[in-house]
C-alpha cells in the first residue's frame, strides 16, 4: 500500500469515524431522554427517511452534516446545563438526526468514489477503511461523551474528508472545466440487501436502551458492545471460515440469542458481538460480489446502504413495537429468529457467476 492510498484511507475512516461518532452520541442522549422502546426506535425514521427522497450525490452532503453536528452539541448543551424541557431536546436530536442523514446520503457514495477512482482501492479495503473509522468513532464517542461533553470531536474529524473532497474537486475541474464534481442519482432498491437492511435495522434500533436499561450500563460500556462489533467487520477474513450466506445469518441468529439471555453478563456481550460484526461484513461482502452487474463499487455500496437503510426502518419500527409490547429482551430473542428466518430464505440467493439475473 502506497503513501497515496494510505493518506486516502486515513481521510475516509477519518469520515466514517465522524459519522459512529455522531450516530453513538444521538442514540445515547436519546436514551438518556426517553426511557420509552418506541420513542428510541423512532430514531431510525429522520436517519433513515433521506434514503426515500430522490438526492442528487453530491459532496456538497458534508455541509448540512456539519450543521447537524453544530446544532446537536446544542443539544448536549442543554442536557449538561439542564436547560429546556425535555420534548423540545428530543425534537432537536430527530432533527439533527435528519439533517445528518441527508449530508450521508448525498456524500458518502461521491467520497467512496474519490478513493476508488483517484487511488484505485479495492472493495475490501474501501470496507475495511470504513470499519476501522468506525471503531475509531465508536470508541472514542463512548470515551468523550461522559468526559466531555461539550467537546465536538465530529467537526475535528471531519477536516480531513473535506481535504479529499476540495482536493478530487480541483483534480477534476483541471481535467474537465464543464464538470466540476461527480454527481450521480438514486441508486435501485435490490431485494437481498432489503432483507439484510431490515434485520440489521432491527439490531441496533434498541441496542441503547438494552445497555442503559437491561445491562444497566453507561455508554462507555455502549461503546464496547459497537466497537467489538466493527472490530469484528475490520477483522472478519480472520475471524470466521469462508461458508455459504445461509449460514453466517444461522450464526447471528445462535450469537444474538446468547447475548438476550438473561444470565450473559456485559463482558461476555462484548465477547459475543465480534464474530457477530465479522458476520455481517461477510454478508455484505457478498452482496458487493452479487451486484457485480451494477459496474462501478461505488455504485454497488450506494445501492445497499440505500436498501439497508430504507428496510432498517421498518425493522427498527418493529422492534420498537415489539420492545413496547413484550419487553426489550424479548423483542431480542424474536430478532435472533428473524436472522434465522432471513438466513432460510438466502438459501435462495444464486451469486451471478457469469451472466445471471441480480
Amino acid at each position: 500500500m502506497t503513501a497515496k492510498v494510505l493518506q486516502t484511507m486515513l481521510c475516509l475512516s477519518s469520515w466514517r469515524a465522524s459519522m459512529s461518532i455522531f450516530n453513538l452520541s444521538t442514540a445515547w442522549v436519546l436514551a438518556e431522554l426517553s426511557p420509552s422502546p418506541m420513542i428510541n426506535s423512532l430514531l431510525i425514521l429522520p436517519r433513515s427517511i433521506s434514503a426515500i427522497l430522490p438526492l442528487q450525490r453530491s459532496r456538497r452532503g458534508l455541509f448540512f452534516f456539519t450543521i447537524a453536528a453544530i446544532l446537536f452539541e446544542v443539544v448536549v448543551i442543554g442536557m449538561y446545563f439542564d436547560f429546556g424541557n425535555k420534548a423540545a431536546l428530543i425534537f432537536l436530536t430527530f432533527f439533527s438526526a435528519q439533517l445528518a442523514s441527508l449530508g450521508i446520503t448525498k456524500s458518502d457514495a461521491v467520497i467512496i468514489g474519490f478513493t476508488q477512482t483517484s487511488e484505485g482501492i479495492t472493495n475490501q479495503q474501501v470496507l475495511q477503511g470504513k470499519d476501522i473509522g468506525g471503531v475509531t468513532g465508536t470508541f472514542l464517542g463512548g470515551i468523550i461523551y461522559p468526559a466531555f461533553k461539550l467537546l465536538p470531536p465530529t467537526l475535528l474529524l471531519m477536516l480531513p474528508v473535506a481535504w479529499l473532497a476540495d482536493r478530487e474537486n480541483k483534480k477534476q475541474s483541471q481535467a474537465s472545466p464543464n464538470q466540476t464534481e461527480i454527481k450521480k442519482g438514486v441508486p435501485p432498491l435490490e431485494r437481498w440487501s432489503l432483507l439484510n437492511g431490515l434485520v440489521d435495522g432491527a439490531l441496533f434500533s434498541l441496542l441503547p436502551l438494552w445497555v442503559l436499561q437491561i445491562k444497566g450500563g453507561d455508554s462507555v460500556d455502549l461503546s464496547w458492545i459497537i466497537g467489538s462489533f466493527m472490530l469484528g467487520r475490520v477483522f472478519q477474513k480472520r475471524l470466521l471460515l469462508k461458508m455459504k450466506t445461509a449460514s453466517y445469518y444461522g450464526l447471528c441468529a445462535i450469537l444474538i440469542f446468547l447475548a438476550a439471555h438473561p444470565n450473559t453478563p456485559i463482558w461476555l456481550d462484548v465477547v459475543l458481538f465480534m464474530p457477530l460484526g465479522a458476520s455481517i461484513a461477510r454478508i455484505q461482502l457478498e452482496l458487493v460480489d452479487h451486484l457485480h452487474s451494477y459496474g462501478n463499487p461505488a455504485r454497488r455500496f450506494d445501492i445497499i446502504g440505500r436498501s439497508n437503510t430504507i428496510a432498517g426502518v421498518f425493522g427498527g419500527l418493529a422492534m420498537g413495537v415489539t420492545g413496547e409490547l413484550f419487553g426489550i429482551r424479548e423483542a431480542l430473542g424474536l430478532l435472533a429468529i428473524a436472522f434465522a428466518g432471513v438466513g432460510l430464505a438466502s438459501w435462495r440467493w444464486q451469486r451471478p457467476v457469469p451472466s445471471n439475473q441480480t
